[in-house]
């Protein structure tokens, strides 16, 4: 099973963004779970597996941290490089700083896009993650 990180502070949204990873788990037939669900840094880094391939959506603003988001991103990159990372943020600004501190996420949802263009994006995300990880093994089996 594969582990799915979120990292939400607003309790509303870190609720519904939990319940969409749930739904798209299951539309996707993924074999995935959600492993952690935290609303601070310090929850997450506390439930954090830096040797754990996972999906992460990462809030890219925890409490007035305008790059939490992004220094834990940096840390999941260096720690676990084929890990695949998801922002969910207000802040399309910050999505060239994401390229200059080599993050290379695999999606940037906007929350200013409402709730259901969010709902399909998780599930595309999760899908997309699915399929890499059949190919991936489909291929280290036949060499």
């Amino acid at each position: 099973m594969y582990p799915i990180y979120l990292l939400e502070d607003n309790e509303l949204q870190r609720n519904k963004y939990a319940e969409f990873i749930h739904n798209g788990i299951l539309i996707n037939d993924a074999n995935m779970f959600l492993e952690v669900v935290a609303g601070t840094t310090t929850d997450f880094l506390n439930q954090y597996n830096p040797k754990k391939q996972a999906l992460y959506f990462l809030d890219m603003e925890i409490l007035n941290d305008k790059i939490a988001g992004l220094k834990i991103a940096e840390k999941v990159r260096q720690n676990s490089p084929l890990s695949q990372i998801v922002f969910i943020t207000t802040h399309d600004e910050l999505s060239l700083t994401t390229l200059e501190r080599k993050i290379a996420p695999m999606d940037y949802i906007l929350k200013d896009n409402g709730l259901e263009n969010i709902k399909q994006s998780i599930t595309d995300d999760i899908q997309k993650t699915q399929h890499e990880l059949r190919e991936y093994n489909h291929l280290s089996k036949t060499y």
